[in-house]
């Protein structure tokens, strides 16, 4: 079976729409996805008709930010009350318009002359860094993203802006409470010595955490058998998901799961926990 349980769309920070995605994920043979857009859920209804009609199974999800400076996130899988988890997530949306109105401020501060109006063309919903980018690549201030990131907006740059962040543990009963399985996404990304990592899920666990991305195109197999030996060790779910974001990023559906040996018993199993919460 071929799955792919973390992409995005431009809800959020991807660069594909709703449909779009679901179509090429369906042109390229996956059969089941699931759409985690950043702070959103706003695309997911489009990405359930669209996957009905091509018959694609999708688990409607979303991706939270918190953990403050260790930038954790967390996924949500099988969201049932999606009103509910929108109102919890306007304020962090707002947050995000504030963040990047600050980001064009410090640009200006440091002689680089684009306008907001410039990057919310690019944010069909929750503004983000990567809109800011594409605002000063058009602009002509880069070449590239990565040259925006490295030299304006990366977090050692001169016109990057802190977040507000959840904590895990409000990001998991957010998740929880709206009808979903929370999973720790990306683990190997997260800013922390990863030999505290296993006491950090226990506790995570406690405050409802169900699984872990273990399978991740930025983690390679040595990090991905440890994290999926560790998951199952803790009686936890083992997902995997390419982190596909269309242009913004050059990872490809589908990257990083081709050694998730156990994906199709692994999907099942988290489909059977959706149900039954």
């Amino acid at each position: 079976m071929k799955i792919d349980l973390h992409m995005h769309s431009n809800a959020s920070d991807g660069t594909d729409e709703p449909r779009k995605l679901i179509q090429k994920a369906a042109e390229q043979g996956f059969e089941a996805v699931a759409l985690t857009d950043h702070d959103t859920v706003d695309g997911l209804d489009a990405a359930v008709e669209e996957a009905a009609q091509r018959g694609v199974r999708l688990l409607p999800g979303i991706e939270l930010s918190a953990g403050g400076d260790m930038e954790v996130h967390v996924l949500g899988y099988g969201i049932k009350k999606r009103a509910l988890i929108s109102q919890k997530i306007a304020q962090l949306r707002a947050e995000r318009g504030t963040r990047a109105n600050r980001m064009v401020e410090k640009l200006h501060e440091l002689g680089v002359g684009i306008a907001m109006e410039q990057v919310l063309r690019f944010a069909k919903g929750a503004v983000g860094r990567p809109h800011v980018a594409r605002a000063l690549v058009e602009a002509g201030v880069v070449q590239d993203m990565d040259e925006a990131f490295r030299r304006y907006i990366g977090r050692e740059a001169p016109a990057y802006v802190p977040r507000v962040y959840l904590s895990v543990e409000e990001a998991v009963q957010w998740i929880r409470t709206s009808g979903g399985v929370a999973v720790l996404a990306h683990p190997r990304l997260i800013r922390m010595d990863q030999q505290h990592l296993p006491a950090m899920l226990e506790k995570w666990k406690a405050g409802g955490l169900m699984g872990v991305e273990a399978y991740h195109s930025a983690q390679d197999a040595t990090y991905a058998a440890r994290m999926d030996a560790l998951a199952r060790h803790m009686g936890l779910l083992v997902t995997g998901g390419s982190d596909y974001h269309g242009d913004n990023k050059t990872v490809k559906m589908g990257q990083g799961l081709n050694r998730w040996a156990k994906s199709d018993i692994d999907f099942y199993e988290l489909c059977s926990t959706i149900d039954r919460l």
